[in-house]
């Protein structure tokens, strides 16, 4: 994973990666110190890099994350009672499980399975499931028996893809009306030794159900596949029977809510992992604020009541968007015109700090001081916050 970067010279801000993660607070220091000597003026135009998102929308990763370890360090008494919810969970819940299929009419390269998130067509499925492909074929459950069936099939491309947390979002052409779609649950909420239920193609035996416990939530786990990509993400870690083809099935609660996705097993340990909820979110977050995907940001999300901008003698520019509730300031280099820095501050006392790594097309890495004085950090390879960690136990590279 790419080090923090820094800035090397006091006037130019050439973000470089290998710096230690220490060097993000000396970045955005520079734009703090700036902040009080700034002498901001009305944009004649509002402006902001963030203007197809809620700008608390970065600081909701860094809040969840602080509220779920919390959540996660209490004790919880595990339930050990096993429901019969299964008849009744598959009934529900198939409609929603796809089959996806990449490659050609000449050679299947690869099956898995998916989950439809949004009933305007929107599939999740794995990163690895779809990697190297720009779309795939995507089959609905028929109303009765397994079998997959050419009116039940939609072609999709890929409309965004996180390969740390082995996540891809999938946009289905032509979606059908009232297309079943599954809610994703709180994993804050989930207990140790409750009931898990899977759906997926295991060995190609189409839309098979199985049934499992909640062994224990890893929160930083990593993992690395056959082909040498790495992952990292929070992780259910469950007793169940998981096998090739159920990857990117749902993993869902008693109350049918998702609380997983499945990823990987372990030959033989009977240790099996789905990408929980927590990261599920952030990842649909993300996509959800990127312009480039059909899903909608919400209409009622309120802009920027006013935009200023401060101009310095070094060619420096810094601007200032108000939005209720917070304030957000961007610094745009003297190099080259890009947005080096970004410093969002709410009323609260949260702040989020991001700098722009000379290698990614976004913010790539990310330190938020939370109000009850704990930090946070994350990297990413996009203009949102991805890999999340405290402060006193980063992740190894």
């Amino acid at each position: 994973m790419c080090k923090l970067h820094a800035r090397v010279l006091s006037i130019v801000l050439p973000l470089m990666c290998g710096i230690l993660i220490s060097s993000l607070s000396a970045s955005a220091q520079d734009i703090s110190a700036l902040i009080p000597s700034a002498q901001f003026t009305r944009a004649d135009k509002p402006s902001s890099i963030i203007s197809h998102a809620q700008p608390d929308s970065f600081l909701m990763p860094f809040l969840a994350f602080d509220r779920g370890s919390r959540i996660l360090a209490s004790y919880k008494e595990p339930v050990l009672t096993r429901g019969a919810k299964g008849i009744s969970i598959f009934r529900d819940l198939a409609p929603a499980v796809t089959l996806v299929v990449t490659g050609d009419d000449e050679k299947i390269e690869g099956i898995g399975t998916g989950v439809v998130v949004d009933p305007s067509g929107y599939v999740l499925t794995n990163w690895h499931v779809i990697a190297g492909h720009r779309d795939a074929i995507v089959f609905l459950k028929p109303p009765s028996g397994a079998e997959p069936q050419r009116q039940y099939a939609y072609y999709a491309q890929v409309a965004y893809v996180s390969s740390v947390p082995d996540l891809a979002l999938l946009k289905l052409d032509k979606a059908p009306s009232r297309l079943p779609a599954v809610s994703v649950g709180e994993v804050s909420e989930a207990q140790i030794a409750e009931d898990l239920h899977i759906i997926g193609h295991p060995h190609g035996q189409l839309w098979s159900y199985s049934t499992g416990v909640l062994s224990q939530i890893r929160p930083d786990y990593t993992w690395k596949y056959a082909d040498g990509s790495e992952h990292r993400a929070k992780v259910l870690q469950m007793q169940t029977a998981i096998n090739p083809g159920n990857s990117g099935g749902p993993v869902v609660d008693d109350s049918g809510k998702l609380v997983g996705l499945v990823a990987m097993f372990e030959d033989g340990q009977n240790l099996d992992y789905a990408i929980s909820a927590d990261a599920i979110k952030s990842f649909l977050a993300q996509a959800t604020n990127r312009q480039t995907r059909g899903i909608k940001p919400d209409p009622d999300v309120p802009s920027a009541t006013a935009t200023y901008v401060a101009r310095f003698n070094d060619g420096r520019v810094i601007y200032k968007s108000e939005y209720p509730g917070l304030t957000v300031y961007w610094m745009v280099s003297s190099k080259d015109g890009q947005t080096c820095c970004l410093l969002i501050k709410d009323n609260n006392g949260n702040s989020v700090e991001a700098v722009r790594g000379a290698s990614t097309m976004g913010f790539s890495d990310w330190k938020a001081t939370l109000a009850n004085g704990r930090v946070v950090h994350a990297s990413s390879d996009s203009d949102f916050p991805e890999v999340l960690w405290e402060e006193a136990t980063p992740p190894s590279k």
